[in-house]
């Protein structure tokens, strides 16, 4: 079985250009590890995509702790998802940070809800919640633990570790890390929210349904 590793800030520990490379390098089953609280969107949604048009064989992926904000969009690019009993899982609205007049923070935040909406969509997809409820959960920056993740259909599979530590004390843990991620990614340019929605749709990848409802959202807003 072949491994890839995202480890850390999407976009800063490992891009888009580095996971394409690495996965263009295989061919037949591979096996993803996640542990990252998050990252850049644009990049996160470049990887999603390219896991999504990987042809060569199964993918396999396992959340080895922290799987929050973009990484979580990330996990549901595989055919299977499992998790350890002690891993962290979160969903949230898309985040950016935005300088420029009245118009500009309009534009922003109706870019911003077509990101959520695409990604609510995948959430929605792979867990079967309705959208209402998984609205509710990335309004709230909720997180799921261990076997809660496959309780409420993100993952598909749960992988003992005979946890010894509380859910308080991987609560602190798993915020700790999204805090930190958030506020080193909150001044990337706006542009790559903008960037993020035509990608979820370009031409070069064959169409799905999530993409297509990208592009039906993105034209709405246009």
């Amino acid at each position: 079985m072949k491994l890839i590793k995202i480890i850390g800030v999407i976009g800063d520990d490992i891009t888009a250009e580095m996971f394409t490379e690495k996965l263009e390098s295989l061919a037949g089953d591979i096996t993803i590890h996640i542990d990252s609280p998050g990252g850049s969107v644009f990049d996160g949604v470049s990887i999603y995509n390219a896991i999504r048009a990987y042809s060569l064989g199964k993918v396999t992926v396992i959340i080895d702790s922290v799987c929050a904000s973009i990484a979580s969009y990330i996990a549901l690019a595989g055919d299977t998802v499992q998790v350890h009993d002690n891993s962290a899982y979160m969903i949230h609205n898309a985040h950016t940070g935005v300088r420029g007049d009245a118009q500009s923070f309009e534009n922003t935040a109706k870019t911003l809800r077509g990101v959520n909406d695409v990604m609510l969509a995948a959430y929605h997809k792979k867990s079967g919640i309705s959208k209402e409820k998984i609205a509710n959960y990335m309004n709230n920056e909720t997180y799921f633990f261990g076997e809660d993740i496959i309780t409420y259909g993100f993952a598909d599979k749960l992988i003992g570790t005979k946890m010894t530590a509380s859910i308080e004390e991987l609560t602190l843990l798993a915020k700790e890390k999204v805090t930190t991620c958030t506020a080193n990614c909150k001044n990337r340019p706006t542009d790559q929210i903008e960037k993020v929605a035509r990608l979820l749709y370009k031409e070069e990848i064959k169409p799905n349904a999530l993409a297509l409802e990208a592009k039906k959202i993105m034209e709405e807003l246009s």
